[in-house]
C-alpha cells in the first residue's frame, strides 16, 4: 500500500489522517484469521513501556476479511511463519486498531483451535464491533495534544518507542520530531526497523524533553548499520519512521483511570470524571444489544454537573440542529454506505463517522488496571449511558453538524433564515471564540444560499450610514479578500459580535484588512490586487484607509499595491507602488524637461499623505535639478536645463549643482557643439590671437552668462591644458588661415608659452611641430659664397638655433631664428644649446669648400675653432677624429691635413716640406684641438715614420716625383731613428729595398741584407727583399733588418708561448710526475683522438734511422732526432681550436667545452715521457715542438713552429727542406710534399736515445726497443678495454716497422681491436651520448639552462680483439680472435646532477655509463664475471672517465662517468675542508647518474631475458670497505630499489618490487636445515594469493639496504609459525617430511608461539603418521598408555618425544600421561564391548603393552 501524504491530511483537527487510528481493550482474536495471526517479518519494533506492548491491527473497508499486523518481538515465544502473508499495506480508508498486550497474551502457539477464528464474525459480533469502533474512535480523539499534535509545518511530533516500519506508510512522511528514552533506544530504532535517508532534517529529542538534540549526521551513522534492503526506499525518511509513543501512554492513562486533560471538556465544571465510571464492565462474554443500548452508570463517584442536563432525542430541538446522521442513544452507527438505523448491512465492516462530524465526546472508555488478563474470567467493557444535552458543552458540536448537514442540503432562502434566527437564538448563551470557524452569518440582508454564509473567522467589513463606501472601494476592499456586508439582519447580534466585525469608517477598513493578512500573504494578495487594479479603485482604496493608523504588516501590504500615480521620462504617467517608486515630485511650474525618473504626483492631499505614510518623501527642487543633470537628456534638452539653472542664482549657489555644472557638456562654441566650461576659453583672453581657427570659445548667445561661465571654469589661453595646447600647435601647418594669420598665431602660441610655468614641458612636446618662422635673411658680413640654411615658412623647433649665438658657425647647416623676446620658450626648446659636433662639421666643410683666406676668413676659422674645442672633454669629441681626414687646419699654404701639420719647431729640425707643415701664430691658443685632429706636436719619431709613409704613397700615386731629394730625405729620416729602433714598431718602419724603376719602401721584416754566408740562397724563393744600397749594411743591420738566412725559419708561426718566468723544460719535466711513463701515454693520445672526433686511431712503432734525411732541415740541431719514432695517426684533422690547447699550455681551454674529456689541454705533454722533438702534421698544417729553445734555431725565442702549407711560401718549404718531412711520406699514407696536406693526424714522436736523455731537461728517461716493447705488451692487454666507453673511436691498430725495411708500406699490424653495435639493441640517436647530454642544455651568451629532459639510452656492443702473427716476433703472446659482447646503459640522471651542471654553466655534463659482459646462451643473456674476460679487458672492475682510470672497484661491472679527476687523470677529486661547498660533483655524479644507469642496465637485462640459472642479484653492487664513491653508490642503488618500487626481485612468478616481495629474516635464513624447507612453504602459500611473492636474499645483498628499510618485509621464525605455518599446517604445502621438520624446529625453539599448537592437528602418530592435535596424544610409556594400541593413532612418531625437550613440549601442548576424560574413559570401555572373549582383552592388554 503507497499512503501518501495525500491520503494523510485531514479537515478536522481532531484527526491525524483519512486513515483512522482506533484503540480498542477488546481482544483481536475476534477479528483475525489464523494464517495471519503473525508476521515476523515485520516483528522488529519492540514496543514497552511499563511491560505494556501494543499489536496494530487493521480491518479492510472493502473486504470482510481482518487481518492483524504484530510488532511484538519482545514476545519470548517463536511463531511459525505464515503460508502467504499479505503482500501489501492497508488500502485507504482501513481502520487501524491498537491493542494492549493484556489482551493479546493469549497469541502463544495454540493446541488446537479456537471455535471463534472463523473466516467470519458472527451478527453479535459484529454489532459489538460498531459500538467498540464508535467507543475506540472516541478515544483516539481525546490524546493529549501538547505531545501528539500538529506542528507549523505540518508535521507531527512521534515517540520512538513505538516507531515501526510499516505503520510509518499509515501515519505518513510528515513526522518533524523524534522523541527517545536514551540513545540505546534511537539506535535501536534506527538500525532495527528505521529507513533513514538525508534528504530532510529530524530534530531528535532524546530524554523525553531534556533538550539532547542528535544531529543528522549522527542519525545517520546508526542508519549506515542497516542492510541495503532497508535503505531502497528514497522516498520514506527518518521523520515518518515514528509512531506516537505517546498513543499507547494516552491510551493507557484512558483505561486504566488516569485522568488526563481532554481537549473540550472541563473536569471540574460540570463534566463526570473517568474514575466515576471504571467499575462499569462488560460481563464476562460477549457483549448483546441489551449491553450496548444499556445506559452508562456513573459508578462509584457520581459527580453531577452543575447545570441541567438535557435529554436529547430524535425530535428534540437540538435533534433538529444536529441532524439526523448524529450518533444518539439507541441508534446504531451507520456504514459508509448509508445503512438505515436498524443495523448495518451484513458483511460489511461498520465505518466510523464521517470526516469533520464529530460526535459525543461525553462516551468515555474503561479498563481498569485489575481487569482480569485471562479470557475466561471474563472481558473489560463500558456501557453508553444516556446522553443529556448541554449548551455549554454540546451546542458547538451540535451546530457544526447542524452547519454541514445546511450546507449538504441546500435549503430555501425562507428555511434558511428561519434556521438563522434559530441558530442565532441558541449563540447568545455560546461564546462566539468557539465558532468562529463555523459558517453562520450571512453575507447580504436577505441571504438566498447557504453558500453565501460566511463565518465569524473572515474579515467581514459592514457598511455604516455615517460611514458609506463608493463602489470603487467596495471592489478595492474584496479584491484584497475582505467580505463587505452592506447590512445585517436584525437578528444578528450578539454581545461578542463587535469583536468580530468591523465598521466601513477608516479605522474599521485598517482593522479588517488587518485582519485579512492573518491568513494571506502579502506578496500574493498584492499580485492579485494589482492584475486586477485600476485607477478607480485605487483611489477609492486609498480614501478608505486611515494612514495615521498603519500597523507594520499594513504597510507592507500597501507598499506593494499600485495605487499612486508617478510621471516619468517623455511625460509618461503609470500605476506605481511605494515600493517601486518612493520619491515625490517637488511643487515647481516650468521645469524645461522632463522628470529623470519616475517621480511621484499625488492626486490629492490624502494621497500624498499616505504615500508619506508609508515611506515615500517629497524631493527639493535643487535635488530634482542634481537628478536631471546625472540623466542623460538630448543636448537640446541639456541646453534648456543649464539655461533654466543659470537663469536661477540660487540653484547656482548650491556646490552640487555648481559641482554637477562644472563638469556637464552644455555650453555650446561657434559650431554649437557642447562643451564643459573647461573646455573652452574667455574670448576677451590678450592671447586669444593663439587660437584663431579653433572653436574653443563659447557661443555669442552665453556673453551675459560670462561671469557664471568664468567661475565654472573658462579658461585663459595661458591654463590651456597641454595636450590642448600641444593640439592647437600641432594644427597650424594644416589649417587653412592666411599667413598674417598664421603668423600671428605662432606669435601669440609663443608668448602664451613664454608664460606657462610647464614652458619646458610643452616645448618638449611640440619640439617636432613646425609652428615657428626663422631669419631668411643672410647677415651682412656673411661670406657670399657660403650658403644660409634658413628658409621661410613655419619650422620645426627640433632644428633651429638661436639666430644671434650661431649665425658664423651654423648659418650654412642650421635654420636660425630670433628668440630674444622668449627666453623661456628658447631654454625649453634649447635654440641656445650647442648642437651636436656634427652640425659644426657640416659648415666647417661647408667652410673650406668656400675657402676664404680673408681676414673675415680668419675670424670666421677661429669662431669655429672656438666652439669645436668645446668637445674636446665631452661624449662627442671622437666624432672631432672625423676632421682628420680633412684639410681642416689652417696654414701659410692653405688648409692642410692634420697628421701634414706639427705645431712647434727647433733648432735641429728638418726641413720636411712638401710633406710636413708649420701651424701659423695666431692659432696657437687651439693647438689642444689641433694635436686631438692628429697634428704632431713636434717633429718626433711618429712624425718621422707618418713622413716616410707619406714619400711611399706619394711614390705609388703619384707620376711627377723627385726621387733623389725624397731619398735623401729617406735616409737622413732613418739616421734619425736609429736611436730610437728599439721603441719602434717593426711593421711601421719602411725601408726602400733595391727596385730600378722606382723608389719602393717596405716594411723592415720583409726587408733583408745579404753577405757571403747565404749567396746560396734566393730571396724570392724566402719571399723578402734586399734594402737599397744606399742604406748600407750597417745601416740596414742596426735598424734590425735580419740576415737572409734567418728567414728559413721564419714563415712558422708559434704554437707554443710560455710567458712566465718558470722555463718550459722546467714545467713540462714538472707535469711528468703527474703523466707517469707508459701505457698512459697512449690512453692519452686515444682520448685526445675521441675528443677530435676520429673513429680509428693507430700506431707505429718505426725503427727507421733514416739517415738519408738529415742535412736539409730546419735546423742542423734536429739531425739527432731523425732515428726511430712512435707514430699515432688518427682520421680527425685539428681544428684552430685544438691549435689553440697546444699553445695555450696549462691553459685548461678544453674546460668550457662540454663535449670534450681532455679538460686541461695537458694530457699531449704526456709525450715527453718519449721525445724532446714531438710533431705532427693535420690538414695543411706541420707543427714542430721544440721547449728546450735550441733545436729550430739559435736565435729562436719560441718553443714550437706551424706551418701552414696553404701559402706558397711555406708550401716551398717542403721542397727546400726535403729531408725535414721525408720521414713522414707514405707513414699511414701521408703525401705532404705533394699535396700539402694530410687528411687526418699524424703525430711522430722520435724516441729519445740514451745520451739525449743524460742532456734534456725534461726527462733523462730513454726509450730503446726493449722499452718499447713493454709498452706495447702493456697497451696489448687493455686495447679491448679502451673502446668500451669512447665516443667516437671504434677501431685501435697498431704497426710495427723495422730498419731493415725500404718503405713505411711494408709495416705490419700487430693487434688490433674494433667495437661493433648490435642490431638487437641499437641506440636511439645516431649522436653520441656525449652530445646528447649536450643537447639536454639551451646556451646562450651568457646562460647555459636545463630544458627539463633527460638522456637514457642501452646498446648491445662487441668489442674484438684480434693478434697477428708479427705480434707473436714483437710482444709475444698467442695469435688469435676473441670478443666480448657488453651490455651498455647511459643515463644522464633523474634531475639533481642534470642541475648542478646548469650552475657549472657547461664545464661539465651529466652523464654517467655502467657496462657488464653478457652472453647469450639457451635460457636467455648471462653475465659474465670480469676475471673470465679474455686478453685485452681487465679482469677486474675500474672507474672510466671515458677511458679507463687506474682506480680499482669491488663491482661486478665497469663504471663511467663525467667525473672530475685529477689532472694526471689516476685518480678522482675528492673534497676537502678547504674546498669550496659546491666541490660535490664526484659524488652526484655517482649517486644520481651512475646509479640511474645500473638500474637501467639491470631492467634492460631483464627486459631482454635473463637466464633462469642465473642469480637475480648477479650484478648488483655488494657492500664492500672501499672508500671513494662506491659506498655512495650502493647506497643510492639501494635506496631507488626501495623509493622507485624498482621490479628487480625474481620469484617463480617473474619479477616484482620491493612491495610485493617477502624475505626470510637473516638469522631465520642462517638456519639452514630449515630455511630452504619454510622458504618452499611460504612459496606456496604465497602462490595462492598472488599479492605477496617469496624472495631470496642473501644476507650480502641485504646488507646493501640500510638498517630498517626492509625489515617490514622480513619474516622472523616467530611471525613464520605464528602467521603462515600453524594456521596452514593441515594445507599439504610441502610434503609431510618437510612439515615433520618444521614442527620439529618448533617445538626445539621453545619459542613463546608453541602455545597455539594447542588443538592444531599437528603431531604425526604412529602407525600411518595421522595428525593429532597434542591434547589427542597418549604418551607412550605414561600410565594411561596400556588402554591405547598403536592402531588407535594415539602415540606420536619416536622423533617427535626423541629428546627429553620435545616430549616436554608435547606435553605441555597437553599430551596426556597419568590421565584422560571421563569421555575417553567411556570410549575406552565401550571398545571392550567389540572384544569377543576374555582372552582377547588379556592379549589385546600383552600386546599394547608390549607395542608401547
Amino acid at each position: 500500500m503507497d499512503l501518501t501524504a495525500r491520503s494523510l491530511r485531514s479537515s478536522s483537527p481532531l484527526m491525524y489522517s483519512t486513515t483512522h487510528l482506533y484503540m480498542s481493550p477488546l481482544w483481536h482474536q475476534y477479528h483475525c484469521h489464523t494464517e495471519y495471526m503473525l508476521r515476523p517479518s515485520y516483528t522488529r519494533t519492540r514496543l514497552m513501556y511499563q511491560r505494556q506492548m501494543v499489536c496494530f491491527y487493521y480491518t479492510s473497508a472493502h473486504t470482510s476479511r481482518s487481518q492483524c499486523y504484530l510488532c511484538l518481538p519482545c514476545i519470548s515465544h517463536s511463531y511459525p511463519t505464515p503460508a502467504a502473508t499479505p503482500t501489501s499495506f492497508p488500502a485507504e480508508g482501513s481502520v487501524i486498531c491498537v491493542y494492549p498486550v493484556s489482551a493479546i497474551h493469549f497469541l502463544r502457539p495454540l493446541p488446537h483451535p479456537r471455535p471463534y477464528l472463523t473466516a467470519q464474525p458472527s451478527p453479535q459480533h459484529e454489532r459489538y464491533y460498531q459500538w467498540e469502533r464508535a467507543l475506540t474512535f472516541e478515544v483516539a480523539a481525546r490524546m493529549h495534544p501538547n505531545k501528539h499534535k500538529h506542528t507549523s509545518a505540518g508535521g507531527l511530533v512521534v515517540h520512538a518507542e513505538v516507531a515501526h516500519a510499516d505503520l510509518v506508510k499509515v501515519l505518513g512522511s510528515n513526522v518533524t520530531e523524534l522523541l527517545c528514552e536514551d540513545e540505546r533506544e534511537l539506535q535501536v530504532l534506527v538500525s532495527e526497523c528505521g529507513r533513514v535517508y538525508e534528504k530532510r532534517n529530524i530534530k531528535v529529542n532524546v530524554g523525553m524533553g531534556r533538550g539532547v538534540v542528535f544531529e543528522r549526521n549522527e542519525v545517520s551513522e546508526c542508519a549506515m548499520r542497516m542492510d541495503s534492503e532497508e535503505k531502497e526506499n528514497a522516498e520514506v525518511v527518518l521523520r515518518s519512521t515514528c509512531l506516537f509513543r505517546g498513543i499507547v501512554r494516552e491510551l493507557r492513562d484512558v483505561l486504566y483511570n488516569r485522568a488526563v486533560e481532554l481537549p473540550g471538556y472541563d473536569c471540574q465544571n460540570g463534566m463526570v470524571s473517568l474514575s466515576s465510571i471504571r467499575s462499569a464492565v462488560l460481563p464476562q462474554k460477549e457483549p448483546t444489544e441489551e449491553h450496548i443500548q444499556r445506559n452508562w452508570t456513573l459508578g462509584d463517584r457520581n459527580i453531577s454537573p452543575p447545570g441541567p442536563l438535557t435529554p436529547v432525542t430524535w425530535s428534540s430541538p437540538v435533534a433538529t440542529i444536529a441532524g439526523k446522521r448524529d450518533y444518539l442513544p439507541g441508534k446504531p452507527i451507520t456504514d459508509s454506505h448509508g445503512d438505515s438505523p436498524n443495523g448495518p448491512r451484513r458483511g460489511l465492516t461498520p465505518q466510523p463517522p464521517p470526516d469533520g462530524i464529530p460526535y459525543c465526546r461525553e462516551l468515555q472508555p474503561l479498563g481498569p488496571p485489575d481487569c482480569p488478563q485471562d479470557p475466561k474470567a471474563g472481558l473489560p467493557y463500558t456501557l453508553m449511558p444516556e446522553i443529556f444535552f448541554n449548551v455549554h458543552l454540546h451546542a458547538v458540536d451540535l451546530l457544526s453538524k447542524s452547519v454541514l448537514q445546511v450546507q449538504q442540503c441546500n435549503p430555501s432562502q425562507q428555511q434558511l433564515e428561519m434556521w438563522l434566527k434559530q441558530v442565532w437564538g441558541l449563540l447568545q448563551q455560546v461564546e462566539l471564540s468557539s465558532v468562529t470557524h463555523l459558517a453562520l452569518l450571512p453575507s447580504c440582508h436577505d441571504p438566498s444560499s447557504s453558500s453565501s454564509l460566511l463565518s465569524l473567522s473572515s474579515p467581514v467589513l459592514v457598511i455604516s450610514p455615517q460611514a458609506p463606501l463608493q463602489r470603487a472601494a467596495v471592489e478595492a476592499l474584496t479584491l484584497l479578500g475582505v467580505k463587505v456586508v452592506p447590512q445585517l439582519p436584525p437578528y444578528i447580534r450578539h454581545y461578542q459580535l463587535h469583536s468580530y466585525l468591523h465598521n466601513s469608517d477608516n479605522r474599521g477598513v485598517n482593522q479588517v484588512l488587518q485582519k485579512v493578512l492573518i491568513h494571506h500573504n502579502v506578496q500574493n494578495l498584492a499580485h492579485m490586487f494589482n492584475a486586477k487594479s485600476s485607477d478607480a479603485l485605487g483611489n477609492g482604496l486609498v480614501t478608505t484607509i486611515d494612514p495615521l493608523c498603519l500597523q507594520p504588516v499594513l504597510k507592507s501590504l500597501l507598499q506593494k499595491l499600485n495605487i499612486f500615480k508617478a510621471v516619468g521620462r517623455e511625460g509618461v504617467t503609470t500605476s506605481v507602488c511605494i515600493e517601486t517608486v518612493k520619491k515625490i515630485a517637488p511643487d515647481i511650474s516650468g521645469f524645461p524637461v522632463s522628470y529623470p525618473q519616475f517621480l511621484l504626483e499625488p492626486q490629492s492631499v490624502e494621497h500624498k499623505r499616505l504615500a508619506e505614510q508609508l515611506g515615500a518623501t517629497q524631493i527639493s527642487k535643487e535635488e530634482l535639478c542634481l537628478l536631471a543633470l546625472d540623466h542623460n537628456y538630448s543636448d537640446v534638452d541639456i541646453v534648456k536645463l543649464a539655461m533654466y539653472i543659470l537663469s536661477d542664482m540660487s540653484l547656482i549657489a548650491n556646490h552640487n549643482i555648481f559641482s554637477k555644472l562644472q563638469l556637464l557638456k552644455f555650453v555650446p562654441d561657434v559650431n554649437g557643439i557642447l562643451h564643459m566650461p573647461m573646455e573652452l576659453y574667455n574670448p576677451l583672453d590678450p592671447n586669444i590671437d593663439a587660437l584663431i581657427g579653433e572653436d574653443l570659445t563659447p557661443s555669442h548667445r552665453y556673453s551675459k552668462h560670462l561671469p557664471v561661465l568664468q567661475q565654472l571654469g573658462l579658461q585663459r589661453v595661458v591654463d590651456m591644458p597641454r595636450l590642448v595646447l600641444v593640439q592647437a600647435i600641432s594644427r597650424i601647418k594644416t589649417s587653412t588661415l592666411s599667413q598674417q594669420e598664421k603668423t600671428r598665431k605662432s606669435t601669440a602660441l609663443l608668448r602664451a608659452l613664454e608664460q606657462r610655468a610647464d614652458c619646458k614641458d610643452v616645448c618638449h612636446a611640440v619640439k617636432d611641430v613646425p609652428f615657428v618662422y626663422g631669419i631668411a635673411t643672410k647677415p651682412n658680413h656673411y661670406p657670399v659664397t657660403l650658403t644660409w640654411a634658413t628658409q621661410p615658412g613655419l619650422l620645426s623647433p627640433r632644428s633651429v638655433k638661436d639666430f644671434n649665438k650661431y649665425q658664423d658657425t651654423l648659418g650654412s647647416v642650421v635654420q636660425l631664428v630670433d628668440c630674444s623676446h622668449f627666453p623661456n620658450v628658447a631654454e625649453g626648446f634649447g635654440w641656445k644649446n650647442d648642437p651636436d659636433v656634427n652640425s659644426f662639421l657640416k659648415h666647417v666643410q661647408n667652410f673650406l669648400i668656400a675657402s676664404p683666406l680673408s681676414a673675415v676668413g680668419l675670424r670666421m676659422a677661429k669662431n669655429i675653432y672656438q666652439h669645436l674645442s668645446r668637445f674636446l672633454n665631452t661624449v662627442e669629441a671622437c666624432q672631432l677624429r672625423s676632421m682628420s681626414s680633412l684639410p681642416c687646419v689652417f696654414t701659410e699654404d692653405g688648409f692642410k691635413l692634420p697628421c701634414q701639420v706639427y705645431l712647434t719647431t727647433t733648432r735641429d729640425d728638418l726641413q720636411l716640406l712638401p710633406y710636413m707643415h708649420r701651424l701659423p701664430y695666431e692659432l696657437q691658443e687651439y693647438t689642444d684641438l689641433f694635436q686631438f685632429w692628429g697634428c704632431f706636436n713636434s717633429q718626433t719619431v711618429d712624425l718621422y715614420l707618418k713622413l716616410l709613409k707619406q714619400i711611399q704613397e706619394h711614390h705609388n700615386t703619384q707620376v711627377e716625383v723627385d726621387v733623389d731629394h725624397d731619398l735623401r730625405l729617406i735616409v737622413s729620416v732613418l739616421e734619425k731613428l736609429v736611436n730610437s729602433i728599439s721603441d719602434i714598431d717593426p711593421s711601421q718602419l719602411l725601408l726602400p729595398v733595391e727596385n730600378e724603376n722606382k723608389l719602393e719602401l717596405m716594411e723592415v721584416e720583409q726587408c733583408s741584407y745579404s753577405d757571403q754566408s747565404c749567396d746560396w740562397l734566393n730571396s724570392d724563393v724566402l719571399g723578402v727583399r734586399v734594402v737599397h744600397k744606399r742604406v748600407g749594411p750597417k745601416l740596414a743591420h742596426s735598424l734590425g733588418v735580419k740576415q737572409l738566412n734567418q728567414h728559413l725559419t721564419a714563415g712558422g708561426v708559434a704554437v707554443m708561448e710560455w710567458g712566465q718566468r718558470e722555463p718550459l723544460t722546467t714545467r713540462l719535466r714538472n707535469l711528468l710526475h703527474q703523466y707517469r711513463d707508459g701505457v698512459a701515454v697512449l690512453k692519452e693520445l686515444v682520448q685526445n683522438a675521441d675528443d677530435a672526433g676520429a673513429t680509428t686511431v693507430q700506431f707505429l712503432y718505426d725503427e727507421s734511422e733514416n739517415k738519408s734525411a738529415r742535412k736539409k732541415l730546419l735546423s742542423q740541431q734536429l739531425e739527432q732526432w731523425q732515428g726511430p719514432a712512435l707514430w699515432a695517426y688518427n682520421n680527425a684533422s685539428f681544428t684552430e681550436s685544438d691549435f689553440n690547447n697546444l699553445r695555450d699550455l696549462g691553459g685548461g681551454t678544453k674546460k668550457v667545452q662540454s663535449t670534450k674529456i681532455g679538460k686541461f689541454g695537458l694530457g699531449f705533454c704526456s709525450v715527453y715521457n718519449l721525445t724532446d722533438v714531438p710533431s705532427f702534421v693535420s690538414g695543411s698544417s706541420f707543427v714542430i715542438f721544440d721547449p728546450h729553445l735550441s733545436h729550430l734555431s739559435t736565435e729562436n725565442k719560441n718553443p714550437g713552429i706551424r706551418y701552414n702549407f696553404d701559402s706558397d711560401k711555406n708550401s716551398s718549404l717542403l721542397r727546400i727542406l726535403e729531408d725535414q718531412f721525408k720521414p713522414f711520406e707514405l707513414v699511414f699514407g701521408c703525401t705532404l710534399q705533394e699535396s700539402n696536406k694530410f687528411d687526418g693526424t699524424l703525430f711522430r714522436f722520435p724516441l729519445r736515445t740514451p745520451a739525449q736523455a743524460a742532456t734534456s731537461k725534461i726527462s733523462n728517461i730513454s726509450y730503446e726497443h726493449e722499452d718499447m716493447v713493454q709498452l706495447l705488451r702493456m697497451f696489448q692487454r687493455v686495447i679491448g678495454q679502451l673502446l668500451l666507453f669512447t665516443q667516437n673511436v671504434k677501431q685501435i691498430k697498431v704497426f710495427h716497422l723495422a730498419n731493415s725495411t725500404s718503405s713505411p708500406t711494408d709495416m705490419q699490424v700487430l693487434f688490433e681491436s674494433s667495437r661493433i653495435l648490435q642490431d638487437e639493441c641499437l641506440p636511439n640517436s645516431q649522436e653520441t651520448p656525449m652530445n646528447e647530454a649536450n643537447a639536454l642544455y639551451i646556451r646562450g651568451p651568457s646562460s647555459f639552462q636545463w630544458t627539463g629532459k633527460v638522456y637514457e639510452d642501452t646498446v648491445i656492443s662487441n668489442i674484438k680483439v684480434q693478434t697477428y702473427p708479427a705480434c707473436k716476433d714483437i710482444c709475444g703472446g698467442n695469435v688469435g680472435t676473441c670478443s666480448v659482447t657488453w651490455l651498455t646503459s647511459w643515463h644522464s640522471g633523474k634531475g639533481h646532477l642534470c642541475h648542478l651542471a646548469e650552475g657549472l654553466s657547461g664545464k661539465a655534463l651529466p652523464l654517467a655509463a655502467v657496462s657488464a659482459p653478457i652472453v647469450h646462451c639457451a635460457g636467455g643473456w648471462k653475465p659474465r664475471l670480469l676475471a673470465d674476460l679474455p686478453h685485452g679487458f681487465y679482469s677486474e672492475s675500474h672507474l672510466h672517465c671515458f677511458l679507463p682510470l687506474p682506480i680499482n672497484t669491488p663491482l661486478p661491472v665497469q663504471i663511467n662517468g663525467f667525473f672530475e679527476v685529477a689532472s694526471d687523470r689516476t685518480a678522482l677529486l675528492s673534497k676537502t675542508v678547504d674546498d669550496r661547498q659546491d666541490m660535490n660533483w664526484n659524488n652526484t655524479v655517482v649517486k644520481d647518474a651512475v646509479s640511474a644507469a645500473y638500474h637501467t642496465l639491470i631492467s634492460t637485462l631483464i627486459s631482454l631475458g635473463l637466464s633462469s640459472d642465473t642469480l637475480y642479484y648477479a650484478l648488483w653492487p655488494l657492500k664492500s670497505k672501499n672508500d671513494g664513491q662506491m659506498p655512495l653508490l650502493i647506497q643510492s642503488f639501494y635506496n631507488s630499489i626501495i623509493d622507485d618500487e624498482l621490479e628487480v626481485f625474481r620469484s617463480n612468478c617473474g619479477w616484482h618490487p620491493l612491495s610485493q616481495c617477502l624475505f626470510l629474516e637473516n638469522s631465520f635464513q642462517r638456519c639452514k636445515n630449515i630455511s630452504s624447507v619454510a622458504f618452499e612453504y611460504m612459496e606456496n602459500i604465497l602462490n595462492e594469493s598472488g599479492k605477496q611473492h617469496m624472495i631470496d636474499l642473501p644476507g650480502k645483498v641485504r646488507a646493501g639496504f640500510q638498517s630498517g628499510s626492509i625489515s617490514q618485509f622480513c619474516i622472523s621464525q616467530d611471525a613464520f609459525y605464528l602467521k603462515y605455518f600453524i594456521p596452514s599446517i593441515n594445507c599439504e604445502l610441502v610434503t609431510p617430511e618437510k612439515r615433520d621438520t618444521l614442527t620439529l624446529n618448533l617445538l626445539d625453539m621453545g619459542s613463546a608461539c608453541l602455545k597455539d599448537l594447542k588443538g592444531v592437528t599437528c603431531i604425526p602418530t604412529r602407525p600411518n603418521g595421522k595428525l593429532r592435535a597434542p591434547e589427542d596424544l597418549i604418551e607412550p610409556k605414561s600410565r594411561v598408555a596400556t588402554m591405547y594400541s598403536i592402531s588407535d593413532e594415539r602415540f606420536p612418531e619416536d622423533i617427535f618425544i626423541s629428546t627429553r625437550e620435545r616430549c616436554s613440549a608435547i606435553r605441555d601442548l597437553g599430551m596426556k600421561t597419568d590421565s584422560i576424560p571421563a569421555d575417553w574413559v567411556c570410549e575406552r570401555a565401550g571398545s571392550v564391548t567389540q572384544l569377543e572373549c576374555y582372552q582377547c582383552a588379556v592379549d589385546s592388554f600383552i600386546r599394547r603393552s608390549s607395542e608401547i
